[in-house]
């Protein structure tokens, strides 16, 4: 009689998929061993309580049912049953099981609840079961209703994997004479109580209470085991395996008051059809605490976690939460480095009010929606609203990733503007200026500083703290601004108006003795544009009355003047405003060098216009002297 089996070509069910590989019985027990990775998966005899037989989808599956939890391969030809059973019965002296499943295809049957697993049977035949060191929550999600999710490998990236089952269960259970209980929640209970028999309760290192959670929200009590995390809140419980953990960060929040702890999860947890990637917990800065005779073996935390694991924990409660969650899943925790604001900057991504982090490798907003950004995912970061208006308090900004998605950020205070540039460029991120003067969009930051004290900005006009530029509001003045034909044509009709109010003096004195009635003609309809044509002349012709010199013309001016009909004419089919942005645009690619010119210009028509106002000044206080000399000799 042999004492040992092989087979080759059999797959093993492990919690990361299914792998194939040699598996060998031997008198001791069994050894899989996995053909790519080259990895060995023992069973020890002394472990085993059953083995069960059953037709699966490739050939044929042995189960080892043990205490810790179900061990599948399958693969195994028809013909090496007989040779198992005879193998089982002389070494192994445990139940050799032959279980039918049912195929009808039915959705209504009977739970068992059965060692490590739950079973869903039809007419006495198993369907499906679930191992319970898989499930990773259950809730009642409604009336009569249980979801229970599975936990998912993040290595497994290829086949399909089982997230989540729902079990409706009516009606009502008796549990005693006097009490009746809704069957879903007597399944909901002993489901839980069996997913808490499957982990030996031995094994728990600490359970830290009362933790708030910001992303999800709720709080919930930690339970810390060997392998994974246990969290367990009024509406959900969560398992959260330590190998899912890929990221920890400790950041301070500007308040000064709370630290966030942020745990990044590969696969992310599931409430219904919600993901979460990041958990987001906040502790109060100043709250301490004690702990004290934590449960581990010493060789297990010198094997394990190289010693690390200390049987008594005292002082901030954020502390000692953070360095054991370091501790047992053996991540690195991210803080703030070198950017001057450690307490992140206070913005809104859309809706949500948080605070974004500029740390040494990348960009992390919180609370909700929690976004990392990896500096090396970035395409570009664009400010706008940043020099647009002296009175405005908050600038935007735009994250691009290279994948083409877009974070937008609004109200971030203006004091921040000068750090954030620099980081950016000491972290050699590509920066994008789009800022929004109300008629010049896309001006560069120290052509705005000066267009605000020397361009001709229309009397009386007025814009409101932090009011975006909207090409389709464009008005006569905006054309005035930024027409290079606009000047010629307002001297024309200036020179016009001129000549026709010579001819008015000449006349008026005949007017004044001479009035006949004259029937006025009926005034023709005009369409609107016309009517707003007209209106932006008699506007152009009123502003034209202004004394004074004309104002002098920024160095952008210039150059709007200079370019705008080539880029016009290079793209055709481009609107007023989607010219100004491209002219915008042009102009802030410019070199030093290259603006040179139409800053020498803008040098020249400033000196003119000083020129031109004091002799203007000049006639005016002389004008005004003869005034009251005329009204003495009087």
């Amino acid at each position: 009689m042999v004492d040992t089996i092989d087979y080759e070509g059999v797959y093993y069910y492990g919690k990361d998929g299914s792998v194939s590989g040699k598996i060998k019985f031997a008198e001791s027990g069994l050894a899989f061993k996995d053909s790519g990775s080259g990895s060995i998966t023992t069973v020890d005899l002394t472990q085993m309580k059953r083995l069960v037989w059953l037709r699966s989808a490739r050939d044929y599956q042995i189960r080892i049912i043990c205490e810790e939890g179900i061990y599948k391969f399958d693969g195994f030809p028809r013909d090496a049953y007989e040779e198992m059973k005879e193998f089982v019965k002389r070494w192994y002296d445990k139940p050799f099981e032959v279980q039918e499943l049912s195929v009808k295809g039915y959705n209504w049957g009977q739970t068992e609840f059965q060692e490590n697993a739950i079973t869903f049977n039809v007419e006495g035949k198993t369907m499906f079961e679930i191992p319970v060191d898989q499930v990773s929550n259950a809730v009642v999600a409604a009336k009569n209703e249980i979801s229970v999710e599975m936990h998912q490998s993040s290595k497994n990236k290829k086949g399909d994997q089982l997230t989540e089952i729902r079990f409706y269960i009516p009606g009502t259970v008796q549990i005693d004479e006097d009490t009746e209980e809704a069957a879903a929640d007597v399944f909901y209970k002993r489901l839980k109580s069996l997913a808490e028999l499957s982990t030996k309760s031995g094994e728990k290192i600490v359970t830290i209470s009362d933790i708030q959670c910001v992303t999800p929200r709720g709080r919930y009590e930690f339970d810390m085991f060997p392998t994974f995390l246990r969290l367990r809140g009024k509406s959900y419980d969560y398992k959260i395996m330590y190998s899912s953990i890929v990221k920890l960060f400790l950041l301070p929040k500007p308040d000064d008051i709370h630290i966030n702890f942020v745990i990044g999860l590969d696969p992310p947890i599931r409430q219904g059809q919600t993901r979460y990637p990041f958990f987001v917990l906040q502790f109060a800065k100043d709250d301490e605490m004690e702990l004290e005779d934590l449960n581990f073996d010493e060789k297990m935390n010198q094997e394990k976690f190289e010693g690390k694991l200390r049987n008594r924990y005292e002082g901030p409660f954020y502390e000692i939460v953070s360095l054991l969650i370091k501790t047992l899943s053996q991540k690195k925790i991210t803080v703030p480095g070198s950017y001057p604001t450690s307490s992140g900057i206070k913005c809104s991504m859309k809706a949500s009010e948080g605070t974004l982090y500029p740390l040494e490798r990348s960009f992390l907003f919180i609370p909700k929606p929690t976004i990392f950004m990896p500096h090396s995912d970035i395409s570009s970061v664009e400010f706008s609203r940043v020099g647009a208006n002296t009175s405005a308090r908050s600038f935007d900004l735009k994250i691009t990733m290279r994948s083409g998605i877009e974070y937008p950020f609004s109200n971030i205070s203006k004091e921040e503007y000068s750090a954030l540039q620099s980081f950016l460029i000491e972290k050699k991120i590509k920066v994008k200026s789009a800022l929004e003067y109300e008629e010049v969009p896309g001006y560069a930051q120290e052509e705005y500083e000066s267009a605000s004290e020397n361009s001709a900005a229309p009397e009386g006009s007025d814009s409101s703290e932090d009011e975006d530029f909207d090409g389709s509001k464009s008005q006569s003045d905006v054309a005035e601004e930024f027409d290079a034909e606009y000047e010629s044509n307002s001297e024309q009709e200036g020179e016009e108006k001129e000549n026709k109010d010579e001819e008015d003096e000449n006349n008026e004195t005949e007017k004044e003795k001479k009035k006949p009635k004259v029937e006025k003609p009926k005034k023709e309809r005009k369409p609107k544009s016309e009517k707003k044509k007209d209106d932006g002349e008699k506007e152009k012709k009123k502003k034209k009355k202004k004394e004074g010199p004309k104002k002098a013309l920024s160095a952008y001016i210039y150059f709007v003047s200079d370019m705008r009909a080539k880029i016009k004419a290079e793209n055709p089919s481009a609107s007023f405003t989607e010219v100004g942005k491209l002219v915008g645009q042009k102009w802030t690619s410019l070199s030093s060098t290259e603006k040179e010119k139409y800053e020498e210009l803008a040098r020249k028509d400033k000196i003119r216009y000083e020129r031109e106002l004091e002799e203007f000044k000049k006639k005016q206080t002389e004008t005004s002297n003869d005034s009251t000399v005329m009204i003495i000799d009087e």
